[in-house]
């Protein structure tokens, strides 16, 4: 099942479940070996390029391809592993270019994937929430719940409002694709 949200002419947003059978514990394994690869010199504590390949991961891109009617052979993303700690706090941003940071490309984003592996269970309301903000400048606010993906426009402008009160970290696997190459 596919949830359609029209937030604005331009803007849509979809939702969908993951299940196609790898566990929580499955993928934190896989975010675990990710991040010991990680150069904490280059990369920010919260979040990290993802350099391996493995099913688990490869699961959910397929799964954000079918719901946006590609094909998994023609695709170009770059994926990477957000960890959010109780004391960050992000900023209103979106994801222009594949490579967002100092590796821009001229590749543009068409699309962005979030995946929540992990919601800490002690939020209290609007915590860990993602918000987005339209061109109209009005905001929409989803929250998620562990399984959940959020398939996006990579030039939506967005955020994650902050996890003061939990208990463990939230772990979400993102991605922006373009399918048009």
């Amino acid at each position: 099942m596919v949830e359609e949200f029209k937030l604005s002419d331009k803007n849509t947003v979809y939702r969908t479940r993951y299940n196609e059978g790898y566990s929580k514990e499955n993928f934190i394994k896989r975010v675990t070996q990710n991040a010991s690869l990680r150069n904490t010199k280059t990369y920010k504590s919260v979040e990290s390029r993802v350099f391996i390949s493995c099913k688990e991961f490869d699961s959910v891109d397929k799964r954000v391809v079918d719901v946006l009617g590609g094909t998994v052979d023609r695709v170009a993303k770059l994926s990477w592993v957000y960890t959010q700690k109780k004391d960050f706090n992000m900023i209103m941003h979106k994801h222009d270019y594949l490579y967002y940071t100092t590796e821009k490309t001229s590749l543009k984003t068409e699309w962005t994937c979030v995946f929540y592996i992990q919601i800490p269970r002690n939020l209290t309301k609007g915590e860990g929430d993602i918000t987005f903000m339209t061109e109209d400048r009005k905001l929409h606010t989803f929250s998620p719940k562990e399984n959940d993906i959020l398939i996006f426009p990579g030039t939506l402008y967005h955020m994650v409002t902050p996890i003061p009160n939990a208990e463990i970290d939230r772990v979400v696997y993102a991605s922006n694709f373009n399918l048009s190459i």
